[in-house]
């Protein structure tokens, strides 16, 4: 499967996060149940999902199955437990009989779609994702439409994974799906359309490299080297280990006019604040350009 998931794409790869009202229902009655055992063991397999402990989980849940084969839980956690260890084949059995034990139908594919996917299966991924395409969730359904078109590109069937790419964009026109459907279009020729939709993305969410590259690829097949170039050259500024300390200088002048003023500590290891206070919507890029602010700091010092 090398080569298959070559940009950011929204991923199915995650069971827990997609099997729904079933699970919810399950870990309400388990975690209300008398069997103090039960409650412990459940909770601990909770644990070893969230500390992605899965061979831990694996043989919590294939006890917990044993000990109480009439609870449906204990199917599902140990079919979580197969798919995250790399047993595929076990795992896609585990997922049959949880269905078999009353898992929805409509859940399951998320379970088997991993497990097709660790296998290299491209049809078994095929399979799962056109049953996910009828889920009642629209976030979970626009998920399976885009990585189905993706892997339908993968695999050549340009025509469909287009189909699914206008879908795509129908319920939600998201930077991830005018950039899916420009690679889509840039595979079947149509650079000025495909250019059309990197530049939608661009819009949306801007200065993303795979967008700027694919977007100046598209403009070279055209024989606009300009617009190429002016591509090429906002890429490099972007990958540049100048940017971040531009926008942090970018930013404290911002602060300045509001009458923020940063300066060192004494011993040169902190920010402190004087002036005006600084507004709670800055908090954010303030944390992610702290350290750049106190480089910056510094060298004016020297």
């Amino acid at each position: 499967m090398s080569g298959y998931s070559d940009f950011e794409m929204p991923s199915l790869m995650e069971p827990l996060r997609h099997l729904g009202s079933t699970i919810l229902a399950i870990r309400s009655i388990a975690h209300n149940a008398r069997d103090r055992r039960m409650q412990a063991t459940v909770q601990a397999m909770e644990l070893a999902v969230v500390e992605e402990r899965f061979d831990v989980l694996l043989a919590l849940a294939s006890d917990f199955q044993f000990r109480y084969p009439t609870q449906l839980l204990g199917y599902i956690y140990r079919a979580v437990g197969l798919v995250r260890t790399r047993r595929y084949d076990e795992a896609i059995s585990a997922t049959d009989e949880a269905v078999k034990r009353g898992l929805d139908e409509m859940e399951a594919p998320a379970i088997r779609l991993e497990a097709y996917a660790g296998q290299g299966n491209i049809s078994g991924m095929l399979q799962e994702l056109s049953a996910v395409v009828c889920h009642p969730d629209p976030f979970v359904r626009r998920e399976a439409v885009l990585r189905r078109a993706h892997l339908l590109q993968f695999i050549g069937d340009f025509g469909q994974a287009l189909d699914d790419a206008d879908y795509a964009i129908a319920l939600q026109p998201d930077e991830v799906a005018y950039y899916l459907r420009g690679t889509i279009l840039d595979s079947l020729g149509e650079f000025a359309k495909a250019v059309e939709d990197y530049t939608c993305a661009d819009r949306i969410r801007p200065d993303q490299p795979h967008v700027l590259a694919s977007r100046a690829a598209a403009y070279e097949r055209l024989g606009w080297f300009e617009k190429a170039q002016w591509d090429r050259e906002h890429l490099a500024w972007l990958q540049s280990t100048a940017r971040p300390l531009n926008q942090a200088r970018a930013f404290m002048a911002r602060l300045s006019a509001e009458g923020v003023c940063l300066r060192l500590s004494r011993n040169k290891t902190r920010i402190v604040f004087e002036g005006a206070p600084m507004r709670r919507e800055h908090v954010p890029t303030y944390k992610r350009l702290n350290g750049y602010i106190l480089q910056i700091l510094r060298d004016d010092l020297r």
